[in-house]
């Protein structure tokens, strides 16, 4: 067995070396078996289901739905499309900006199924796309490529134009850096080391000066519900506070070897993860950080090095973990660590790996490979 994933709670896909693919319905027990002689389905790779009981997956014939014996291709050639993902990006009601390779297209998630990708624009080639990010309104964006150098999507399928201002001002030592959106400043944050650049409305360009650290190269972004914008670096966490970040002390202070990789922010309280050493729930209090919450391996989580984490509608810290997805659910006897389990599916690419949520509180992770829905809780 290559390959397996389930549909709709209800059949099974699984693709085999030399056998072709068979869908078997775990209800009737019926089976549907496609070969090379009778179906380009007789190959797959990293099946794709959004909780119906369909299956979406690229092949060499372009982009298939399928569901028991019936299958749709569509004749666009999609097999780029699932590989190298660098960017994921809610863009409006269950429509999506996709970054793979070159490309930037564009997704519409309807009544369950994902419709066929438009290509909205293209990089010169060996340009990859490294990342995605929303600039100060729903309809701009900014990529970043490989070569250091920024490029503007301004929305509503217009293409793709090189940022020559911005690249001229501050891209040279941007390369593979992310940027992270502000929705109090209303603005896009860039690092570099020792400064942030904040990229305003209308291209506005502004250096944000970072103080107080031995390492001040800040490696994340988030905000609190009442505005204040927070970073991390290799010394710990800083805040910005009259038009510069500043250090904030932590009590009491994480281990040493507890390296912050990753932050998000749920109401007043500052989630950090780790590379080695879990999570840390902390709060804000008479200018300090106290610590509130320790999350690791030993109460709960399925791996310490927290690459990823984000913040959803319900309150709840989905984390991507050196094992897996999880998330971390407030419940009546406090937040508790809940595995997300799914059947068919091996966690891979986990450190390129990323968290989005969409107008309705869905929730979305991406890989290098394979896009995953998961639900909004009741």
């Amino acid at each position: 067995v290559l390959d397996v994933t389930v549909a709709g709670e209800r059949y099974i896909w699984m693709s085999f070396e030399g056998f072709g693919t068979l869908c078997l319905d775990w209800y009737t027990k019926n089976a549907w078996h496609y070969h090379s002689k009778n179906s380009p389905l007789s190959n797959f790779d990293k099946p794709i289901n959004f909780g119906d009981a369909s299956v979406w997956f690229a092949s060499s014939h372009g982009v298939i739905k399928a569901y028991e014996s019936a299958y749709t291709m569509y004749n666009q050639k999609f097999d780029t499309s699932l590989s190298n993902i660098q960017g994921f990006f809610a863009a409006g009601n269950q429509s999506f900006l996709l970054a793979a390779a070159n490309s930037l297209m564009h997704l519409q998630y309807t009544n369950g199924h994902l419709q066929p990708p438009k290509v909205i624009g293209q990089l010169p080639a060996g340009e990859g796309i490294i990342h995605l990010c929303r600039s100060y309104d729903n309809h701009n964006y900014l990529l970043t490529n490989r070569i250091s150098k920024l490029y503007r999507y301004h929305g509503k399928g217009t293409g793709i134009t090189p940022a020559h201002d911005l690249n001229k001002a501050i891209a040279p030592r941007l390369a593979g850096v992310r940027g992270y959106y502000s929705s109090s400043l209303q603005s896009v944050l860039f690092a570099q080391s020792g400064k942030v650049w904040q990229i305003g409305p209308q291209g506005k360009l502004t250096k944000i000066p970072v103080t107080g650290a031995d390492s001040p190269y800040l490696r994340g972004f988030t905000e609190l519900s009442g505005g204040a914008v927070w970073g991390i670096h290799l010394d710990g966490v800083c805040k910005l506070v009259n038009k510069q970040f500043v250090p904030v002390k932590l009590i009491p202070a994480l281990p040493p070897t507890a390296e912050i990789i990753s932050i998000a922010a749920v109401n007043d309280t500052l989630w950090l993860g780790t590379l080695t050493d879990g999570l840390y729930g902390i709060t804000e209090q008479n200018h300090c950080l106290v610590r509130v919450v320790h999350v690791h391996e030993k109460n709960g989580l399925w791996g310490n090095s927290v690459y990823k984490l984000m913040n959803d509608a319900d309150g709840d810290v989905w984390m991507i973990t050196n094992r897996g997805l999880q998330c971390l659910r407030q419940t009546p006897e406090g937040r508790r660590p809940v595995a997300v389990h799914i059947p068919g599916y091996k966690y891979e690419g986990l450190l390129y790996a990323g968290l989005q949520t969409d107008s309705v509180g869905q929730v979305w992770f991406y890989n290098t490979h394979s896009l995953l829905s998961i639900k909004r809780r009741q």
